[in-house]
């Protein structure tokens, strides 16, 4: 790893500076990924899907200027080409996919500007041509690889240089990084001064928001992006200057495929807040935290979604193979049960165990409305391998763009509103906008797991104070307790959960929810005026997709103005067990209200 302190970057060394190529790659990992993809079954799998996507670009002909249109697809795809390409050849040794991804590069090199409508084109271009360059190096012509440097240099690393002064993305540093080491021998001191620049930048800004509580909101997949952005960073300058390069990697950094990994609950499935979709993928970039954690637990999951024959996708997928070959998979540390996240999205995560679909898991969010989903103090719940408590997920783009450009709220779309998430609505109004969901305090002892989260701001209109507590007992049953302190007029507060289960109400205060097989109960326990509550199907907007089988069921608390109400929501599997707590619990408030 690199400096175990921070190192200023005029510390920097460069005097072990690797020959090409030097990023992502040291000295014999080519020959360790070639064993690898020989060895693992998923490292195979993933090898001949990449291998066999270079062979289709071999038929294929180098993207043009103007299909750079302000969209993504073109610069992605580029990124992909190269990459894969690039992969290739350095596997197989086979000259045609070298001399396919130096026509690419060729061809963009060319480009009379790398500037397009889309801003961030210039460092997808220079991220692509740097890798392709440096990988290729020593088999491109003479020739070719003066035009392709030049101009990674010129359009690609001066320009962004130029914008240092100015308020850069992490894209942005990552790719003049790339550039200034693909390109070092061509001038220097400048490409060495961009890598002291982006190695402060480093420290000072991408990795200290990983040990931030204002760590920005993002959802699973813009997280793992994130993440796979900062490893190829540290990666890069980990291989192209060793243990000079300076970067001050924090321990929260390297929980990175930890907190990835609780998001993906044991029935397969991810914790699909914010607009992301249910369905988990293999992270490449996991396999750097396995083999820096020596931990091959961290890709267990990854290992079973590959070999389900879901591959990683985009144009990330060759990390895994070389991640993957420094990972040592005879060494597995014991795994935790529970995580807790900061930042504006801060999370409670907690799964049984990590070997059967049939562990049970809690994820409960805080956060704000903002963030594009009115999901403050919501959970999902999965017990005995059914997911109980669900999150609707995301709405469709098109539709947001549409609702807002007529002129209406985000919050009238069904999914993005209070009414799909697993929250509370206290006078039918929707949350405050600006308000934060705060998880104030996590439980992590075996009879109790779970966090209080204090929901405060978001009913700041209606009330003087919210904070609720989910938890799960020693057996994982949970139980949702919300203390409310009612303001200065009476309050309507809806409790309920978004489910796929059928329900069906068996008493005033308890609803039975069936499930491929299974029966789970909720008890109310609350005092004063209540009813059980089954919803109508949501009143969707026209063009709104319906989320088909979705039901939403709970309770419906009555409290007076100023008056303290505890709303407590218990789950259990079998209906005796629950009524007979039930019964303890009031002949010991009984007891108590007579002494």
């Amino acid at each position: 790893m690199c400096g175990a302190s921070h190192l200023f970057a005029q510390s920097l060394s460069f005097d072990n500076l690797a020959s090409h190529p030097r990023i992502l790659l040291r000295k014999g990992d080519v020959t360790a990924m070639k064993v690898y993809a020989s060895m693992s079954e998923s490292a195979r799998s993933v090898h001949q899907a990449v291998v066999e996507s270079a062979d289709a670009m071999l038929m294929t002909s180098p993207l043009k200027q103007d299909e750079f249109d302000g969209s993504a697809v073109a610069a992605d795809e580029l990124s992909r080409r190269i990459f894969y390409l690039s992969y290739a050849f350095v596997m197989t040794e086979n000259m045609d996919y070298a001399r396919r991804a130096e026509r690419e590069m060729l061809a963009v090199a060319t480009f009379e500007s790398w500037n397009s409508p889309r801003s961030e084109d210039v460092a997808a271009l220079t991220w692509a041509l740097s890798l392709g360059y440096d990988w290729l190096y020593h088999s491109l012509p003479v020739h070719s690889r003066s035009i392709i440097g030049t101009a990674i240099y010129e359009k690609g690393l001066r320009a962004m240089a130029a914008k240092l002064n100015e308020e850069l993305s992490d894209e942005d540093f990552l790719a003049l990084t790339y550039g200034a080491l693909a390109t070092l021998e061509r001038s220097p001191e400048f490409c060495k001064g961009i890598v002291e620049r982006v190695v402060t930048h480093c420290n000072d800004k991408v990795l200290a928001a990983y040990s931030s509580d204002s760590a920005p909101f993002m959802g699973v997949g813009e997280l793992a992006d994130q993440i796979t952005q900062d490893v190829m960073l540290v990666a890069t300058l980990q291989s192209a200057l060793d243990e000079g390069c300076g970067v001050n990697i924090p321990q929260e950094f390297m929980r990175g495929a930890e907190h990835l990994d609780f998001l993906v609950a044991p029935s397969g499935k991810s914790f699909n807040y914010g607009s992301m979709p249910d369905i988990a993928v293999a992270e490449p970039v996991k396999y750097w935290f396995a083999a820096r954690n020596a931990d091959a637990s961290l890709v267990a999951v990854d290992e079973r979604v590959i070999k389900a024959g879901e591959l990683p996708e985009g144009e990330y997928m060759p990390l895994q193979v070389i991640f993957g070959s420094a990972v040592d998979f005879a060494k597995r540390a014991k795994r935790a049960n529970s995580l807790t996240v900061k930042g504006q999205s801060p999370m409670y995560l907690y799964r049984s165990g990590w070997s059967s679909e049939a562990d049970n898991y809690l994820a409960v969010k805080g956060g704000r409305a903002v963030d594009g989903h009115m999901d403050g103090g919501s959970f999902i719940y999965e017990w005995g391998g059914v997911r109980w408590a669900v999150d609707a997920g995301a709405a469709e783009e098109a539709m947001v763009a549409k609702v807002l450009a007529d002129g209406k709220s985000r919050w009238e779309l069904f999914r993005c509103g209070v009414d799909a998430h697993n929250t509370l609505k206290i006078n039918g109004h929707r949350h405050n906008e600006s308000g934060i969901a705060k998880i104030t305090e996590s439980f992590t002892s075996a009879a109790r797991k779970g966090a209080l989260v204090d929901m405060s701001e978001l009913f700041s209109a209606d009330t003087r104070s919210v904070v609720r507590t989910v938890e799960l007992d020693k057996k994982d049953c949970l139980k949702v307790s919300d203390h409310i302190i009612v303001g200065d007029r009476a309050a309507t507060i809806e409790w309920k959960i978004a489910t796929y289960a059928t329900p069906e109400v068996v008493g005033p205060s308890m609803i039975k929810l069936s499930q491929n097989g299974q029966e789970l109960y909720l008890r109310l326990i609350s005092k004063g005026r209540s009813q059980v509550k089954i919803w109508p199907v949501h009143n969707y907007l026209p063009g709104e997709a319906v989320d088909e089988g979705l039901q939403r069921v709970g309770f419906v608390v009555e409290a007076k103005a100023g008056q303290e109400v505890d709303i407590v929501v218990e789950f259990s599997p079998s209906r005796n067990k629950m009524i007979g707590r039930l019964r303890d619990k009031f002949k010991f408030m009984n007891g108590a209200s007579k002494r």
